[in-house]
């Protein structure tokens, strides 16, 4: 009974949503019907036109040409420019129409991630250069209107921002403008122009419906009423008019004019490649698909009054673009209108068959055919640019549909082939059902209804199940199976209704979202503003709602929905172990873990692809103060959260003992790893310009600096995320040293030394400890020191990701940490043995004692390098079981090493360089204590006990001072990653063992040996066999294929300075810092008994 009721209430509310829907979608205009003449107010002027035009003369003919959608960008696609320069330069050279009509969008104004938005002046001053600029609008009028992409981030359409008022073909400052063209016979044509963008423009994505206000709609009525006497009307615009706030549609104030023109959709993903509509009062509504990749543009003709028009897509192979032909008479089945907006009685009456051809070769045949039947060969009317004709007798096709079909031939055997269905009786082919309700409905108002329908089905359901939760007995929650899927869905429900928290945090997320604001952010320009999902509020002004609620349906969708049922899966699965039921869903496996929370990672992702857009959009206020995306999706998390804290309390109602003790057993915590390593920041630098100076005077010259400069910039590039490849990285850093060798030898062929372009080369570079250092010199080898140092500190950066995102490296993997290591090591030691001596020093440009390029840095790194590569050997001679003894002189080895290191910056910089000291100091502190630690077990293993309690003793003491040291490091301010050493199990594990090993050392004393423990502690062994890390020598590549003495002698420096002096200095010593790729954390714990990540 109760499921009964259920099914009739829902398919009640369905029904009666759709019966709401549809009437208010539903016009109250009459029905159309070609032969209409009920309205009289745009009778058209049947009397002032010949029946008898339709002839073979060239009179009463005019043709013109719209495209849109142009998305002219600085970023994207440079074939769009390409394309749009050929299409005016040769297509409408070819066509040579009267008037081009541009109907929005000439610019594309997004950044280069295609998400953030503004307006770029260059995009417009292409726009307007290519147009301008060409001889064929001298006689061709091109009108043009603005798009919303025209309008993102403008501000109103006075401001500066404005573009379209600088760069604009027609500047027009009205948003409703009217253009009379009067041909010499007397007739006249109007072509009205519509700009529905709002004002003021924001930044995408909520910039997509258009807007007008009672001053444009009076201006289209008044144009509307003087353009009654044209000849024929054309109004066009970007917006599609079911795509525009306002008081009243305008396509209802169209009382003339044949069509009304736009573009915006596009084809709708490919969805509608064309997207044509009649509306009930007989204009036509035609949307030509965008010229930005599809590369469309419309041909159009107004021949005694009857309009035709066909698309035409330009072949991005530019040479088969070479015939357009277009039939005026007879006009096309689907695009008749009415005999009050244009003359389809004249079809009836004509006396030839009139078609357009224009092609760039001489025409050779123009065969025409009626439903098959060859009707005779057209010929160019006289004194005509492009009309063809032929005789017919429009009696023998009076009645029914009919097919007209043209073959048009040139003298280059180029063939093409145009039909197109007509009637000459009140027949009428209707339009796609998809395209009608795209261009018919009031999409702002489906929109709306789609938002509050989803909004509304989320409350229902949860409202429902809470009212109803008591109907349904305990029996059924607790015993009866789920067979079905709508079974289990009815008891998660259930459930979920059940627990306050949820329920009401659910009910309360889903009115929010249509009340509350979603976020605040730069909606305008450096102008904050709110955002709802009923519209935006920004700079004093209130914006009627754009995409909110197609975003709002979405999200209640994709977040809502999803988070429903995966919270209702969570609490089913509580309720289930905590009344010690078979739950199928306990399997832990991988799999079974990606079903069971697949909900919540769809709802994840998608919510991270939200803030993202939102981010790049409005700033990175609007992901902070956003409680529709990122506040409600760390609310997700703690719902997550308590659903699987919930105890027998909070399902009392369905548990009939609930004094039955129940142990709610928490998880253990995994423990959260964090960086081992500490590492400083990569260098900064800016582009070389390397043929400035060097004058290169043949190919081979100039591709040298080409390669040079675009492969610095990707190696830059590389360097910035460690996350890259060792092979790919380090081919790319090869081949830009074998490049720059010739900027450093001499490849003459003459003798060995000095390049002659060595001083031609000015190279700025920021410092690893601190980017706001910066050191410029005019010189080739510090260009060199200064890439190596950084491939090493990339190296470096390396192998500390890949220690950091896996839980247990592989043998080889460890291997790759250990030769990145020692590779880094190697490089450093290069540059201080091999360059630093070269570079020739000058009390104006002193180098500071912290900088790169100094011996006592570079000396540090290396000690570092060798330090932690000895780290990887001492963790992995710990795994393995190695003797104590080794382990122990490893470790005091590296010690020693990262105290060298630490003496090396002691008294530098202290400001700069404390950070990095400190960190040094608490790795050897650490292994100093491991290697007491481990030689106190080696002089057990030789039953020494009190010597080797005294060890132990001395060990805890010094890992005692290491967790002093790392809060004091955690405390330090200074550039680096911030490493977290105590954290680490390689590092907690230390003292479980010095315990574990002192109890037993005492013990075994007490009852076997019976030693004393001396007062001086035992020294460390300092004698090193096996372990130790070396720096692996680095070797230049050999110089590049393309340094020959004949490329290298075709650099002429005779109008350059041959000996080192310096360029003028740039005052600015602000290097960018590069956009670095952070190392992740781990947060998984290791699995090894070393307790370390790359053992």
């Amino acid at each position: 009974m109760f499921f009964r009721k259920l099914k009739k209430f829902l398919l009640l509310l369905i029904i009666s949503t759709l019966i709401i829907f549809i009437y208010k979608s539903k016009t109250r205009e009459s029905k159309f019907s070609p032969e209409s003449t009920e309205n009289k107010d745009f009778q058209f002027r049947e009397n002032e036109l010949l029946v008898n035009n339709l002839n073979n003369l060239d009179e009463h003919l005019i043709w013109f040409v719209q495209i849109s959608d142009l998305h002219i960008s600085i970023f994207h696609d440079p074939t769009r420019i390409k394309h749009f320069e050929y299409f005016i330069n040769k297509v409408l050279t070819l066509i040579k129409p009267k008037v081009v009509l541009a109907s929005g969008d000439l610019t594309d104004a997004k950044n280069n991630d295609l998400i953030g938005s503004r307006q770029y002046e260059e995009e417009w001053k292409t726009y307007n250069k290519l147009i301008s600029e060409n001889e064929l609008f001298k006689t061709t009028k091109w009108l043009d209107v603005r798009g919303n992409h025209d309008n993102f981030d403008v501000h109103d359409r006075n401001d500066s921002s404005n573009y379209f008022l600088k760069y604009g073909i027609m500047k027009h400052k009205d948003r409703v403008y009217r253009h009379e063209l009067k041909e010499p016979n007397g007739d006249t044509y109007n072509f009205i122009a519509i700009d529905a963008c709002v004002e003021p423009g924001p930044r995408r994505p909520f910039n997509f419906f258009g807007g007008l206000n009672k001053k444009e709609l009076d201006l289209i009525e008044k144009f509307s009423d003087t353009s009654v006497k044209s000849n024929g009307t054309i109004w066009f615009g970007h917006f599609p008019t079911s795509t525009i706030y306002s008081p009243i549609n305008p396509r209802n104030l169209m009382k003339n004019g044949v069509a009304y023109l736009c573009g915006h959709l596009h084809t709708l993903g490919g969805l509608l490649p064309s997207m044509y509509a009649r509306h009930p009062n007989g204009l036509l509504e035609l949307e030509l698909a965008d010229w930005k990749d599809n590369r469309m543009f419309r041909l159009m003709a107004f021949d005694s009054g009857l309009f035709s028009f066909k698309d035409f897509k330009l072949s991005k192979n530019l040479d088969k673009n070479n015939i357009f032909v277009l039939i005026t008479n007879p006009k096309s089945l689907q695009f008749k209108t009415t005999n009050q907006r244009e003359p389809l009685k004249n079809m009836r009456y004509s006396t030839h068959i009139r078609f357009l051809v224009f092609s760039r070769n001489k025409i050779l045949s123009a065969k025409v055919f009626v439903d098959d039947v060859p009707i005779g060969e057209g010929t160019k009317v006289k004194e005509s640019y492009a009309l063809y004709s032929v005789g017919w007798n429009p009696f023998y096709y009076s009645n029914g549909v009919h097919k007209i079909k043209i073959v048009i031939q040139d003298d280059k055997n180029n063939i093409e082939i145009v039909s197109q269905e007509f009637a000459l009786d009140e027949s009428l082919k209707e339009f796609k059902m998809l395209s009608n309700f795209i261009l018919l409905v009031d999409q702002i108002y489906f929109t709306r209804t789609g938002f509050y329908l989803s909004t509304s089905g989320i409350l229902i359901i949860l409202l429902f199940f809470r009212f109803n939760r008591r109907r349904f007995s305990v029996h059924f929650v607790t015993c009866v199976p789920a067979r079905t899927i709508l079974l289990r869905y009815i008891r998660r429900f259930i459930l979920l209704s059940s627990i306050d928290l949820i329920y009401w945090s659910l009910i309360c997320m889903a009115i929010y979202v249509v009340i509350g604001p979603w976020f605040v952010g730069e909606i305008l320009g450096d102008h904050l503003g709110i955002c709802f999902s009923w519209g935006m509020i920004v700079k004093g002004a209130y914006l009627s709602a754009d995409t909110q609620y197609i975003n709002g349906t979405l999200h209640m969708i994709f977040f809502q929905f999803l988070l429903m049922l995966h919270l209702s899966h969570l609490i089913e699965i509580r309720f289930m172990n905590l009344t010690f039921q078979k739950n199928d869903m306990s399997n832990s496996n991988l799999l079974n873990l990606i079903y069971q929370n697949l909900n919540f990672i769809l709802l994840f992702l998608l919510s991270l692809l939200n803030i993202y857009d939102f981010y790049l959009s409005y700033s990175f206020i609007s992901i902070v103060v956003c409680p529709f995306k990122t506040w409600f999706l760390v609310y997700a998390f703690y719902l997550r959260y308590k659903c699987n804290q919930l105890n027998v309390n909070d399902f009392s109602q369905f548990i009939d003992t609930p004094s039955r003790d129940i142990q709610v057993t928490k998880s253990p915590k995994r423990i959260n790893m964090s960086h081992w390593f500490h590492r400083n920041p990569i260098k900064a630098t800016i582009p070389i310009e390397y043929e400035k100076r060097t004058f290169p005077s043949n190919t081979d010259a100039q591709s040298i600096c080409t390669q040079l400069r675009l492969t610095r910039l990707n190696l830059l590039d590389l360097h910035s995320n460690p996350a890259n490849t060792l092979e790919k990285v380090q081919n790319e850093f090869n081949t830009y040293i074998s490049l720059l060798l010739g900027f450093v030898n001499d490849y003459s062929g003459q003798k060995p030394g000095d390049s002659k372009l060595r001083f031609s080369i000015k190279s700025k570079w920021t410092q690893s400890l601190g980017s706001y250092f910066v050191h410029e010199e005019q010189d080739a080898v510090y260009e060199m020191a200064s890439i190596i140092i950084n491939n090493a500190l990339w190296l470096t950066k390396h192998a500390a990701y890949i220690a950091a995102i896996l839980t247990e490296p592989s043998e080889r993997e460890a291997k790759e940490i250990h030769k990145c290591l020692k590779q880094a090591a190697g490089q450093f030691k290069y540059v201080q043995e091999n360059l630093l001596n070269k570079l020739i020093k000058s009390d104006s440009n002193q180098q500071k004692s912290f900088y790169d390029c100094t011996d006592a840095i570079l000396t540090v790194y290396i000690n570092q390098c060798k330090a932690e590569a000895q780290e990887i050997t001492i963790a992995r001679a710990i795994e393995l079981k190695h003797s104590h003894g080794l382990i122990a002189s490893i470790a005091q080895s590296t010690s020693i090493l990262f105290q060298t290191a630490a003496d090396g910056i002691n008294g530098l910089e202290k400001a700069i360089t404390e950070k990095w000291f400190r960190y040094l100091a608490l790795k050897s502190q650490f292994y100093k204590a491991q290697a007491y630690c481990f030689q106190g077990q080696d002089l057990l293993a030789q039953d020494k006990c009190g010597d080797a309690i005294k060890c132990l003793e001395q060990s805890q003491k010094l890992y005692q001072d290491t967790e002093q040291q790392c809060r004091e490091y955690a405390a330090t301010k200074g550039p680096g990653t911030q490493a977290v050493p105590e954290r680490h199990e390689f590092f907690k594990n230390l003292l479980k063992t010095i315990i574990r090993i002192t109890e037993k050392c005492h013990r075994e004393n007490g009852m076997i040996y019976h030693q004393k423990v001396p007062l001086e502690t035992p020294s460390l062994e300092t004698k090193v066999i096996h372990g130790l890390a070396e720096p692996e020598e680095y070797v230049l590549p050999n110089p590049h294929e393309l340094w020959t003495p004949v490329n290298y002698n075709s650099f002429d420096l005779s109008k350059a300075v041959k000996e080192r002096s310096f360029f003028s200095r740039s005052n600015d010593k602000n290097v960018p810092p590069p956009r670095e790729t952070p190392i992740p954390q781990g947060n998984a714990e290791p699995g090894s008994s070393s307790g370390c990540l790359v053992s």
